[in-house]
């Protein structure tokens, strides 16, 4: 069977597009991995400056990191091959910022005021996949290639009110939760870098390990008051907003959407339940280590108004599912005693399992593939 090329969506970011709106025309630019593909756009710099604003190629798995290690090794000392042919040749007359005359700018830009030029920053974009969540993130750098802002810019209809919701969680998170906010429009969403290292995408053995430990701190904070209260998780969660789990604002989708939810959501009858800030994609390539722990990034699928246990399911499914290469039946296994430790009933980590699988599946089966929807209806039986 020939596989299909995903077609990218009708108002997607073209290179071109991308050239002649976020630099000034005569500036030249250079493309990781390559130019056909980019992932990665760049200006001109020295050796050291191509070294470090290189490191932003996108790399997660040991191989990526290797394959990006050789690329920036390359780009600096051999910055030729990278370059962007006919991107420095004038395509339209420019005003003295480098930008188009009003009137011709791309939809996408319109409103976006970081886009104007700024003589003492740098911009390095990172083009992201191209399907119907599209969206480029603009990494502004002072002239030691230190990150001073960052933009996300969308580039779909989906992305505009992806890019309006991240927006909405950074205004609403507490401290040292998430990135704070500098400024939103109606496409784009610019914040502060939050400065720290990955962390481990692993699972622990133990409950007592210093990353579940961590994690724990980080999902209580999401509680939409901070409370006082030390571990567990579960009890330390701000009481003064409880709903049964029939009328639950998290819940009451999945039980309009699947007749299977009514039977779970009864084993969750026993006592009321909190609201909390829920991520929506909680898992390690959104978390940092920083100074004051964890911090969580990427906000564009969270909502306020979430149930308990929903994220840390989240992060053990997408974790054994993709680091670990694990089966339904492991993690399943490996979940419910992870939210018993978090102070969950059998009954209750059982449902939470099966609602936090399904609300995966409902916010992800437009694009995720096909085994991991397979997996996660898996956790549902």
């Amino acid at each position: 069977m020939v596989k299909k090329k995903t077609s990218l969506p009708a108002e997607s970011f073209s290179v071109g597009v991308l050239c002649q709106s976020c630099f000034p025309l005569e500036v030249v630019l250079f493309a990781l991995p390559n130019r056909r593909q980019p992932k990665l756009i760049l200006t001109a710099g020295s050796c050291r400056q191509r070294w470090r604003e290189s490191a932003w190629l996108p790399a997660y798995r040991l191989s990526a990191r290797l394959y990006r290690l050789a690329i920036r090794l390359a780009y600096s000392l051999a910055p030729k091959f990278f370059l962007m042919r006919g991107t420095t040749q004038p395509q339209i007359d420019t005003n003295k910022h480098g930008s188009r005359p009003p009137g011709t700018r791309n939809n996408h830009f319109e409103s976006v005021g970081e886009l104007k030029h700024e003589p003492n920053l740098r911009l390095v974009v990172r083009i992201g996949t191209a399907d119907v969540r599209q969206k480029l993130t603009l990494l502004w750098l002072d002239q030691s290639s230190n990150i001073v802002k960052v933009t996300k810019l969308a580039a779909t209809p989906l992305a505009v009110e992806l890019v309006g919701r991240e927006a909405q969680m950074l205004a609403a998170l507490p401290s040292n939760v998430g990135p704070k906010l500098i400024r939103s429009t109606e496409n784009s969403v610019t914040f502060e870098p939050v400065l720290g290292k990955s962390i481990a995408a692993k699972l622990p053995a133990s409950p007592r390990d210093k990353l579940w430990q961590q994690i724990d701190r980080l999902l209580i904070s999401f509680s939409t008051t901070i409370p006082a209260s030390s571990l567990p998780y579960l009890a330390s969660l701000n009481q003064t907003k409880v709903f049964p789990a029939s009328n639950h604002p998290a819940l009451r989708p999945l039980l309009e959407a699947d007749a299977r939810a009514i039977n779970w959501v009864k084993d969750l009858s026993d006592r009321l339940w909190p609201i909390v800030i829920e991520h929506g994609d909680f898992a390690p390539w959104n978390l940092l280590q920083t100074e004051n722990g964890l911090c969580a990034i990427d906000w564009e699928d969270g909502r306020l108004e979430g149930f308990p246990g929903v994220d840390l399911v989240h992060y053990i499914i997408q974790t054994g599912a993709l680091m670990h290469k694990w089966r339904a039946e492991r993690i399943r296994t490996y979940a419910l005693e992870r939210l018993q430790d978090a102070g969950f009933t059998v009954a209750e980590a059982t449902a939470t399992l099966k609602l936090a699988a399904l609300r995966d599946c409902m916010a992800t089966g437009a694009t995720e593939q096909h085994k991991m929807q397979s997996l996660r209806q898996g956790l549902m039986k």
